[in-house]
């Protein structure tokens, strides 16, 4: 698609897995996070997709550039709000957008070219785990929630 992706993760373990599955940079969230990125983009990048939340946000668009967008879309931190806001939080220059996402926003012919690329292995998805209808529920949340797999749990109704 024309981008380069630096895609995080805070455990190491997973690096080699998201290179495999075509990350440009795979970076670990850690203490040296901001210093790698600024290694990987000098000049700051274009767009950050936000899912961690407020954690994480200000950090976040403090590496995006002028005229750039920052996209909070979750809060994995559990924070959804954030007390005693101002605009003023937010670099100057740089764009802050929300999305909550519904399937609408997708357009069906780009789902079907995205389901296409993936029946002819251009495109893979990992998958964590597949779990077979609703008794094994639990088990997937737990699961998912462990941070000890990667990909996506699926539950098969």
């Amino acid at each position: 698609m024309g981008v380069k992706v630096i895609a995080t993760t805070r455990n190491a373990a997973k690096l080699t897995t998201m290179k495999e599955l075509g990350i440009d940079y795979p970076v670990l969230d850690d203490q040296d996070f901001v210093s790698r990125v600024q290694k990987i983009a000098p000049n700051k990048v274009d767009k950050a997709l936000e899912l961690v939340g407020f954690s994480t946000l200000f950090q976040d668009m403090g590496l995006v550039k002028d005229g750039g967008l920052t996209c909070f879309t979750g809060a994995l931190g559990g924070q959804w709000t954030l007390d005693n806001f101002s605009p003023f939080m937010i670099p100057t220059g740089v764009y802050l957008t929300s999305y909550a996402g519904e399937a609408k926003d997708l357009p069906a012919e780009y789902f079907s070219h995205v389901l296409n690329m993936i029946e002819e292995h251009k495109l893979t998805v990992p998958i964590a785990k597949v779990y077979n209808g609703l008794g094994e529920v639990g088990q997937a949340q737990a699961n998912l929630e462990s941070g000890k797999f990667s990909g996506k749990h699926v539950v098969v109704l």
